[in-house]
């Protein structure tokens, strides 16, 4: 029987591993790319991490490089169902006004301000639709995307300014963990793990 508020069945505690694609070839389309040699490896590494976990369900971005990070999660997880997820995609959310001023000539593009918004607004209705407990038993889930995402996700999921998400860096195959609990909420368990990867794997 489905879980529902009337049922009275208790809330289960969700664990999300949020993983960043791997390392990608340039592509002239903006957000395509798909893994390279070294994103394939790393690709594999997060997999192998995994393995063991009972995951329930991979969500994944549309993008082609998260696409294929996930499919080596997949392939350790034949039953677990994969969902394309628009939501916990590629964009560069908004900035404080130092780092703005630190960082916008390091990217090839900086989003003007409504692009930003759109893209903290995007962001958002990920964090509300994935960080909250659901009637039913403990879930782990796995969501694969990208850097930006997760760093803006993390600050979300932590209580603190969104807007600071640029302060934190993602590695290619980076493991984040986040527990939703009945009484504290969203719990970060560790942020950017990298111990499955060999130091020359390690890429940003």
């Amino acid at each position: 029987m489905p879980a529902s508020a009337a049922s009275g069945e208790p809330c289960g505690e969700r664990t999300f591993y949020l993983v960043r694609h791997g390392a990608c070839e340039r592509a002239p389309g903006p957000g395509q790319g798909r893994l390279n040699d070294l994103g394939r490896e790393q690709a594999e590494l997060i997999a192998d991490a995994l393995a063991d976990r009972p995951i329930e369900a991979i969500h994944v971005s549309t993008l082609q490089r998260a696409g294929e990070t996930a499919e080596a999660v997949l392939r350790r997880h034949l039953n677990a169902p994969v969902r394309r997820a628009h939501l916990p995609r590629e964009c560069i959310p908004p900035v404080t006004d130092a780092q703005h001023s630190e960082f916008k000539d390091r990217y090839d593009f900086w989003p003007d301000e409504e692009r930003a918004g759109a893209c903290a607004g995007w962001l958002d209705r990920a964090h509300r639709r994935y960080f909250k407990l659901t009637r039913g038993p403990a879930r782990e889930k796995v969501v694969v995307a990208h850097g930006n995402a997760i760093r803006y996700l993390v600050a979300c999921a932590l209580g603190a300014d969104p807007r600071g998400w640029l302060a934190m860096d993602t590695h290619n195959c980076g493991l984040t963990r986040i527990r939703i609990e009945r009484d504290r909420g969203a719990v970060l368990i560790s942020f950017n793990e990298t111990g499955h990867l060999r130091a020359e794997l390690r890429t940003l």
